[in-house]
């Protein structure tokens, strides 16, 4: 309802002014406006009631494109985004995950492309990500696929046609072992629908759904886009390795996890890590010798610290929530 009185207010705003240019009040009301859409879900109020009264529809779009380029920004200026895998085992090959890709987000203002988060192809017009990087209306996200050099000339994207998040998706208050709180997300699974089917291998999923099946204490191979922990970029997707540990070792770090829904990795000195915009990208373990994904990038807190595990979202949890909303493009599995 707050959605709706703050639209209300907008129309107020524009009632007898000329349209939108910079610095008239018609253009100050959307601006003003444009800060209360801080998800995609007060957007979409926002836009519903903007257009019921007939707001005119450049105008609409200057909102929407006011809301996604403060949200780029400040996301960028609080390390939100800036993808990095610490301390890398080295560059993935060229062949070695060709399912594995990349969402980008249009910046209205700059006219340029940023990559925020990391994904994986499960189905021709599929692909897997976390929750919590389904944060922009549809039309300013973007895939990219077909090759490991995110800047190179190989790279190809497709357009989104809608993205949805685990109908139990939340965000909950987490307390670190140092005290520290902050907020994650619980059930932190998201699909992207594309526009176009790609010829690509899909990932393989791990298809058990007891969490016990996983082999504690093996390595684990993350992979993602962007910084080093020297904060210097890379182009090129990278690799770091991380043992899989227990729930009670991970309890150790973090409190109120779902551990139903949740694993951790890493090393409990610090180390390899996964971190920030590397959300929504996959972790990988060998199952009966074949390269399976086990999960998708979450949170945790800090990158590569001691006693700072970094959090998966267990895909076992919701095989049955990723098979339905595939549609009957059913995802490749491996037991």
């Amino acid at each position: 309802m707050r959605h709706v009185a703050m639209a209300m207010l907008l129309l107020i705003a524009l009632a007898g002014t000329s349209p939108a240019s910079a610095g008239t009040p018609r253009a100050e009301a959307i601006t003003r406006l444009a800060t209360e859409g801080k998800d995609v879900e007060a957007q979409a109020a926002l836009v519903e009631v903007m257009q019921s009264r007939k707001v005119d529809a450049a105008e609409i779009q200057l909102f929407k494109d006011i809301v996604t380029a403060t949200k780029v920004d400040s996301a960028i200026r609080a390390g939100l985004i800036g993808n990095r895998i610490v301390h890398a085992g080295g560059a993935v090959g060229e062949s070695e995950y060709p399912g594995v890709v990349a969402l980008q987000v249009f910046q209205p203002f700059k006219k340029t492309w940023f990559t925020y988060c990391a994904g994986t192809l499960i189905g021709a017009q599929r692909v897997l990500t976390a929750g919590h990087c389904i944060d922009y209306g549809d039309e300013y996200v973007r895939v990219a696929y077909g090759s490991v050099d995110i800047a190179g000339p190989r790279i190809a994207t497709v357009s989104v046609a809608k993205q949805v998040r685990h109908p139990a998706y939340a965000v909950q208050r987490v307390v670190h072992a140092s005290g520290a709180e902050f907020d994650a997300a619980n059930h932190d699974y998201g699909l992207v629908y594309l526009k176009e089917s790609l010829q690509i291998a899909p990932v393989a999923l791990a298809s058990n759904p007891d969490k016990a099946s996983l082999d504690y204490g093996s390595l684990a191979r993350v992979v993602g886009w962007g910084l080093t922990e020297k904060g210097k970029p890379s182009p090129v997707l990278l690799y770091a390795d991380v043992p899989i540990v227990t729930d009670r070792a991970c309890a150790q770090s973090y409190s109120a996890l779902d551990e139903s829904t949740t694993f951790c990795a890493g090393y409990a000195l610090g180390g390899a890590d996964s971190c920030n915009g590397d959300s929504g990208g996959p972790i990988f373990a060998s199952v009966n010798g074949a390269t399976v994904q086990i999960g998708v990038v979450s949170f945790g807190y800090g990158c590569g610290g001691a006693n700072a595990y970094g959090v998966y979202a267990w895909i076992g949890a919701v095989l049955p929530w990723i098979a339905e909303s595939t549609a009957g493009v059913r995802p490749k599995t491996q037991r």
